[in-house]
Formats: structure tokens, sequence, C-alpha cells
């Protein structure tokens, strides 16, 4: 048993990706819907279906993120990791038990929970990290200086496991 179960549905796909076509124009589209289909075939039990029906039944400031709270409340997350807090506050998500955090703190979180488990190299490599350009930070950083502190510290490599979040 691991500590992370990745969940999304393909509406929240489709924004991902036609945020990168968007954004990122230079990026080819048969590879992004390779990698669309790739990330599908990679995560086992990922695509979360039948929420459809809760979105009238959530409230959001932003009416168009509905879709991904029922996504978590059908897939029974406990955490929605996002970049867009503001749209997802906690008075808002508390009655659903459900929690929004930044992508950073939920990596750093992932290593204080178990550092045995978290992906990561000590040395000559960046920790791969869920924060986009445009948002910066530190975390990586910290993480890195949190697992070389740690009895992971050899250089072991570890991955990710399960638990419910979106």
């Amino acid at each position: 048993a691991g500590l992370v179960q990745a969940k999304w549905s393909d509406q929240i796909l489709d924004e991902v990706f036609h945020s990168l076509r968007r954004d990122r124009p230079d990026l080819d589209p048969a590879k992004l819907e390779r990698t669309r289909i790739l990330m599908n075939r990679a995560v086992r039990d990922c695509l979360v279906r039948g929420y459809e029906p809760l979105i009238d039944a959530v409230k959001l400031p932003d009416p168009d993120d509905r879709h991904v709270l029922a996504a978590a409340l059908r897939a029974r997350a406990q955490l929605i990791v996002t970049a867009n807090l503001r749209d997802f506050p906690e008075h808002q998500l508390t009655p659903w038990d459900i929690e929004a955090k930044a992508p950073d703190d939920f990596v750093c979180d992932q290593v204080g929970l178990s550092a045995g488990v978290v992906y990561c190299r000590r040395r000559g490599q960046r920790i791969g990290t869920m924060r986009t350009a445009a948002r910066g930070g530190t975390a990586a950083r910290d993480v890195a200086r949190m697992v070389a502190a740690s009895p992971l510290g050899s250089g072991a490599t570890r991955r990710i496991g399960r638990s419910s979040q979106i």
C-alpha cells in the first residue's frame, strides 16, 4: 500500500491539455495526445467516471471548476492538488471532507509523511516537481534538502505510492 492514488477525469485532462496547447504552441499536438494516452495507461484506475450528476450539487467561486470537486467526491478523494487554490476555498470544501493543496506543498508533505517512498535522487538530478515554471518557488530544493538529510539521502531511488488525491 502506498501513499497516493492519482485520479482525474477526461474533462480535467481536456482542460490541462487545452491549456498546454494554448500556453505552449511549440509543443507537438501529436506528442501531447500521446502523453495523455500514456498517462491513462500508466496510472491504474485513474479515470473518474459518473461524477456528472454531482456537478450541480457543489458550489465554488468559479462554476467552471465544479466538475473537479464533483470528480473528487465521486473518487472519494481526500485532497485536490491544484495551483488554483483561490477557486477551491476551504469553507466550500470542508463540508465534503476534502482539502485543496498547492502542488509544491503536496510534494513536501509526502516527504514529511514518508521520505522513503518519494521518488528522488540526491546528486546530479533535480527532484521532479509538480510546479509550473510560471508559479516558481523553491519547494523542489526544499524537498531535495529534506531527503538529503533523511536516511534516504544515500541516493537510492524510490517511487510515490498511493492515496486518494485528484
